[in-house]
């Protein structure tokens, strides 16, 4: 029977897929674990090459040599690395990706040698927002920097998106230790506005938020499945009236794509308040702060029955997902932002980091005729398959 760092039988929870932790001499190592009635399946993954060890229930033939130091569930898995784990046991690259990106050493719950336990709910104290996180430190950066500055910071990222898309994730993992919060995202006065009165042109957000509330649907001409609605302006992600903070900043547009269901986090720009590039960096930011279990319930108890979320095709919980749009309202001489942003956008959606979490990136120019707002597509991104069901 496998034992545990003291020697004593491990005990295993009943997950038919799971990870394990190994130690043995050489450290400690993870492994897929996978098992029916009569046989249980190691799997391990190297150089894009996966390896199987079939052993009897409980893995009874494991070396003497070898303790099972924790076991985790998928759904702690992908708070952990901010990768989905809904890829099958033989997809060895992404297996190994997973696999890698777990420490050593998990702040999960639980003791060693045991079941772990599952994370905090929201009873009891919570575990305060990070007062800063890795894209809120980019984000201020930015927002300092001369355009030039802003431009070469675009093009390296456009060469290496990978590591915009490393900064996601571990903004992502910031947040994931969170509790579950019962405050809403705005204070109760705000959930009851009525509509902003809209006069007929645009010189701020509030101007543009008022057109699309008479508007009531974001309507997409050239891409329908793009169309959304309202659901709250300027809501704080990182809101949290018991630990006394606000800080992160608003999202200009919390929406919902009609076809999806899924909440939209949209950042609006109007003329020369800065530029695309900029905008999807606080798109990516807000998105981050929302890509996690207890802020998908947050937001669903916020707003009830305005989102639906997909499930995980192995465990069928529902998996924290959005979608990031960019709102641009006359700004002229923003292409090379534009298409710095666009090209950007389309490395994130190779990147499971940012996959797992953000379905689609869409650019959006506005268009008012007659007094009323339509949008066009200036570039859409979506993500390759494989990651989540849709």
């Amino acid at each position: 029977m496998a034992l545990n760092d003291q020697g004593a039988p491990f005990e295993f929870a009943e997950q038919p897929r799971s990870v394990v932790q190994l130690r043995d001499d050489d450290g400690v190592h993870w492994y897929h674990l996978s098992h029916s009635k009569k046989t249980w399946k190691l799997r391990s993954y190297a150089d894009g090459k996966e390896t199987v060890t079939t052993y009897p229930p409980q893995l009874a033939d494991l070396a003497e040599d070898v303790r099972v130091v924790r076991q985790l569930p998928f759904a702690d898995v992908t708070k952990l690395t901010g990768i989905a784990t809904n890829v099958p046991c033989t997809d060895a690259a992404a297996w190994q990706r997973i696999l890698s990106a777990l420490p050593d050493n998990p702040p999960v719950g639980g003791a060693p040698g045991g079941v772990e336990k599952p994370a905090p709910t929201g009873k009891g104290p919570q575990q305060p927002f990070p007062r800063s996180f890795e894209l809120f430190h980019l984000y201020k950066t930015l927002r300092r920097a001369s355009s030039d500055l802003q431009q070469r910071v675009g093009e390296h990222f456009a060469e290496y998106p990978q590591r915009l898309a490393l900064l996601f994730r571990d903004s992502v993992r910031s947040f994931a230790a969170c509790g579950k919060r019962d405050e809403g995202f705005v204070s109760s006065n705000r959930l009851e506005e009525a509509p902003l009165p809209w006069r007929g042109f645009v010189e701020g957000t509030n101007d543009l938020t008022a057109a699309l509330q008479h508007a009531e649907v974001g309507t997409v001409t050239d891409d329908p499945a793009l169309n959304f609605r309202l659901v709250q302006r300027e809501i704080v992600p990182t809101r949290a009236l018991r630990a006394g903070a606000r800080g992160g900043g608003e999202v200009d547009w919390l929406l919902v794509n009609n076809a999806s269901k899924l909440p939209v986090v949209a950042e609006v720009k109007i003329r020369n308040d800065t530029n695309t590039f900029f905008g999807l960096i606080q798109a990516l930011m807000y998105g981050s702060t929302l890509s996690t279990g207890s802020q998908m319930e947050r937001l669903k108890a916020a707003y009830p029955g305005q989102f639906e979320f997909p499930l995980d095709r192995e465990e069928g919980a529902e998996v924290p997902t959005v979608e990031l749009y960019v709102v641009l309202h006359d700004t002229k001489g923003d292409d090379r932002f534009s298409e710095l942003a666009k090209r950007i956008a389309e490395g994130l959606m190779k990147n499971s980091a940012v996959a797992a979490h953000v379905r689609q990136i869409a650019c959006l120019d506005t268009v008012i005729n007659d007094g009323r707002l339509t949008f066009r597509k200036r570039f859409l991104a979506q993500r390759t398959e494989g990651f989540i069901d849709e």
